[in-house]
């Protein structure tokens, strides 16, 4: 236990699920895995700093409130890893929740930045109601609300990892 040995305990959540912590000789060994997506433990810890890098990119600073829009997977796991290594602030979403909810939700939290799978309707929908500025899609390039800048899968993999931000309790 953090603590007893001297150690000082996790003060914030991105902390305690340290991604870059890697078990020792684990690197290669799976570490998520969705039936659909496999990541090692090396490979999870890259694209975390990756994803936090290009939400960087977007203009999240730490303490922004983030909206992960996605269903339980790899991508969702990732996405809340990089939000907390960024320094900012995850509010979940409910993936299947209808709209006009999940307007509500980001407009009542401040969410302008959001990592989403959602169709391009939804989006659009979303960005019609709400202050959305940015979108992080896991998945390829998409149509992209008016007014909205949108990054894809494949700025995620060409995108320089993001430090990690230095944080603390309130």
């Amino acid at each position: 236990m953090p603590g007893e040995s001297g150690e000082r305990a996790p003060s914030v959540l991105g902390e305690l699920v340290d991604v870059d912590a890697l078990p020792s000789g684990r690197a290669g060994a799976d570490a998520l895995t969705d039936g659909r997506s496999r990541l090692t433990w090396a490979e999870y810890a890259d694209r975390v700093a990756r994803t936090a890098g290009v939400l960087a990119d977007l203009g999240a600073r730490p303490g922004d409130r983030i909206g992960v829009h996605l269903p339980k997977s790899v991508d969702s796991f990732v996405a809340v890893h990089a939000v907390l290594r960024l320094g900012a602030v995850m509010v979940p979403l409910d993936a299947l929740a209808p709209v006009h909810h999940t307007a509500r939700v980001m407009a009542d939290a401040g969410v302008e930045t959001l990592v989403s799978a959602a169709s391009p309707a939804v989006l659009a929908e979303l960005a019609s109601i709400t202050e959305l500025r940015a979108v992080l899609t896991p998945g390829p390039d998409g149509e992209t609300p008016a007014g909205v800048i949108r990054r894809s899968e494949e700025d995620i993999a060409s995108a320089p990892p993001s430090p990690r931000a230095a944080v603390g309790p309130d």
